[in-house]
């Protein structure tokens, strides 16, 4: 029977396990989280069979897989304590969505021999394992960074378990993951959340903006929902990378203001126009 555990069972580590639990029937599910909220209902499903709230390395030890699914800024006492419990082919996994961070750690913690580093690009404006669902994994992309002490076989079979989740794999080096991430997911968090706060401060006392609000404007800032104490954190360990992806934005909207300005309608039709045709491919 495989040991899989979990450090953190909330919305990303809950869809995890609720996928596993689906489709791994000869497979012990072990988990850590110091919420009960999160824990609690976890064991009732019987999506893992074993669970604690006080953290304790031991308790992952024989673990064929652990995923590391809490934030990276708390992650160094788990991976410290987690050390001298890990057998050689242990798999140690993180769904984060920056890794300069997190191997820095790893490092710091010689886990590298263990360590392939992993993140759905898949999620809501929602947390927490009450919200987790097993389909939130399925049809996504799933970027492995593998440390370079990292065996190829330690990669295969994550690769596999990727696979069996309905998960696409991909493979990147952690810096290019971190430019990529910050291009389709962290700038536009930022973006959305600027958007949002525009509206709020531009809105009247009747509130006409946000009732006149439809399709294009949620669409636009549905993550603006999404929790900024995460986002927060995020987007300050990646923040070299937002920041530069945000002064090249910055570059295209003005000139876009530019080009609004002076009336420029063909102009202003070729920007829509290149954006539509790239946008189509997705």
């Amino acid at each position: 029977m495989k040991k899989i555990g979990f450090i953190g069972i909330g919305l990303i580590g809950g869809s995890i396990a609720r996928s596993l639990h689906n489709r791994l029937k000869d497979t012990y599910l072990v988990a850590f989280d110091r919420h009960e909220d999160n824990m609690s209902p976890a064991l009732s499903d019987n999506v893992i069979q074993q669970g604690i709230l006080e953290f304790d390395g031991a308790f992952f030890e024989d673990c064929e897989v652990i995923f590391l699914c809490t934030s990276v800024l708390n992650s160094k006492p788990y991976l410290d304590m987690l050390k001298g419990h890990l057998s050689k082919d242990t798999i140690l996994t993180d769904v984060g969505s920056v890794k300069g961070e997190i191997f820095s750690l790893i490092k710091g913690s010689e886990l590298e021999e263990n360590f392939v580093g992993g993140h759905p690009m898949a999620g809501t404006e929602k947390f927490g394992y009450i919200n987790s669902f097993p389909e939130l994994l399925e049809g996504a992309n799933y970027v492995l960074t593998p440390s370079i002490k990292a065996s190829e076989d330690k990669v295969l079979r994550l690769r596999e378990l990727v696979e069996l989740m309905g998960s696409k794999p991909m493979i990147l080096s952690p810096e290019r993951h971190d430019l990529c991430a910050a291009a389709i997911s962290h700038v536009p968090h930022v973006l959305s959340y600027s958007l949002a706060n525009m509206i709020r401060q531009e809105d009247d006392s009747d509130n006409a903006m946000r009732l006149m609000a439809a399709g294009g404007l949620r669409d636009m800032t549905r993550i603006a929902s999404s929790a900024p104490k995460m986002w927060e954190q995020i987007c300050l360990a990646n923040k070299e990378n937002v920041v530069t992806l945000l002064d090249e934005y910055i570059s295209i909207l003005n000139n876009m203001k530019d080009i609004i300005e002076q009336g420029d309608g063909e102009a202003l039709r070729n920007e829509f126009a290149k954006a539509k045709e790239y946008r189509d491919t997705f």
